[in-house]
């Protein structure tokens, strides 16, 4: 949800609430110390970036939630809980496009970026990497999009969400 939010330019409040008694229940620790794990990880991918062109791209659309009474500017979606591996967003760094993968999936061996199909010839792709994996990243430019060849072994916290860095030019 973290990656969702900010690759639409948007900011994620994290709180906690603590009980009567002041302490945090276990669920929001856990919670926290999740996303705080991804972060140390992955942050590169969310600190200091800025949206792409593209927010992303996969099949899972997000809805109004109409139902909820706080809802009044549209901000609360239905269909959080279905994003996956073949969702992706994107944020950017200067020469880097990050594309986070939002899942993974052990049967897949490759995805493919649309975005980076023939309207997107200006993006001169020079290197691809995964963050919090040494293993080295083929890739090929085709017209249809930019397709990445998935490393053999699920980066750590991949299951979360793992995360792409491609270098332009």
């Amino acid at each position: 949800m973290l990656v969702e939010v900010v690759s639409k330019n948007g900011v994620m409040l994290l709180s906690a609430g603590p009980m009567p008694d002041g302490t945090i229940p276990t669920e929001q620790v856990e919670a926290l110390h999740g996303i705080g794990a991804w972060l140390k990880k992955y942050g590169e991918a969310v600190y200091g970036t800025r949206p792409f062109v593209s927010f992303g791209e996969g099949p899972t659309r997000l809805t109004v939630d109409t139902s909820d009474e706080w809802n009044e500017y549209g901000a609360v979606k239905k269909g959080l809980d279905l994003l996956n591996f073949k969702d992706i967003r994107y944020t950017q760094k200067g020469r880097v496009i990050y594309c986070t993968q939002l899942g993974w999936n052990d049967q897949v061996t490759s995805i493919l970026l649309t975005t980076f199909g023939d309207k997107a010839k200006k993006f001169k792709v020079q290197k691809v990497s995964m963050l919090g994996s040494s293993e080295k990243i083929t890739w090929t430019r085709q017209a249809d999009g930019l397709k990445i060849n998935l490393p053999k072994k699920k980066p750590e916290l991949g299951e979360m969400a793992t995360v792409f860095k491609i270098e332009v030019e």
